[in-house]
């Protein structure tokens, strides 16, 4: 006789096996997902750019967004690059969130991985805690420096990932450090969520985010910004 808990072990439950996503359980008008428990790394990344010869679209204009003292683009920098167009050293790669990505690219990285961007609504609804939500004021709690990066604590450089409060869910940096690529179920807005390392709290604040104040990024395409990172969702099965 085949051993039940044998057999529960080989076919699961209705939540996915995999410990690097979060199951999100759904409300009725949020169908349930699976969500990364992190932001995509950069070592994520280059594995990505490894495998499959990739050229983000930073590359591809071989320049990017550098701030010193104001916005400017420079030639040369790319993902690798941090906010003042530093070469970010390797030794880094498996604790940084990667940045400077466009929709193209987000995008790319979705279908190696099987994944894709998550809706706005999706995005929402997990920083919200989803039906574990406990109100907070910032996406995780109610004191921001505990849960999140932003230009108070950060010293205004990228952090690494998961060092701070999760939400209640188990999701990491809903809130700061890196701004996340969001869509509408029809791709024709993008929207860059959470606020950042290099931005004030308010933009992790969910009454600020709920009223409807995202960082909208406009049209089909997306700036290659230095804020901007990935986080990945699954349909769930």
């Amino acid at each position: 006789m085949l051993n039940l808990f044998a057999l529960f072990l080989v076919l699961g439950t209705t939540q996915d096996s995999d410990t690097s996503m979060v199951w999100v359980e759904g409300n009725g008008e949020i169908q349930s997902f699976y969500m990364d428990k992190y932001e995509v790394t950069m070592a994520e990344f280059q594995r990505f750019v490894a495998a499959t010869g990739y050229k983000t679209s930073t590359e591809i204009l071989d320049s990017g967004k550098v701030y010193n003292p104001y916005y400017r683009k420079v030639k040369g920098v790319n993902w690798r690059h941090d906010v003042y167009g530093r070469e970010i050293p390797q030794e880094r790669y498996n604790e940084l969130p990667v940045s400077r990505v466009s929709l193209k690219d987000a995008q790319a990285y979705a279908q190696w991985v099987g994944k894709r961007i998550p809706t706005k609504e999706e995005w929402m609804y997990a920083a919200h805690g989803g039906i574990k939500s406990k109100s907070y004021r910032y996406v995780g709690g109610n004191r921001a420096r505990q849960v999140g990066w932003f230009d108070g604590n950060s010293r205004e450089t990228l952090m690494p990932i998961g060092q701070k409060t999760p939400n209640e869910l188990g999701i990491y940096d809903l809130g700061g450090n890196i701004e996340e690529v969001a869509t509408d179920f029809t791709d024709k807005k993008i929207w860059s969520m959470g606020g950042s390392f290099f931005t004030d709290k308010d933009y992790f604040e969910l009454d600020y985010l709920e009223n409807g104040s995202y960082r909208h990024i406009g049209g089909a395409t997306m700036s290659e910004g230095p804020l901007t990172g990935i986080r990945l969702v699954k349909d769930a099965k």
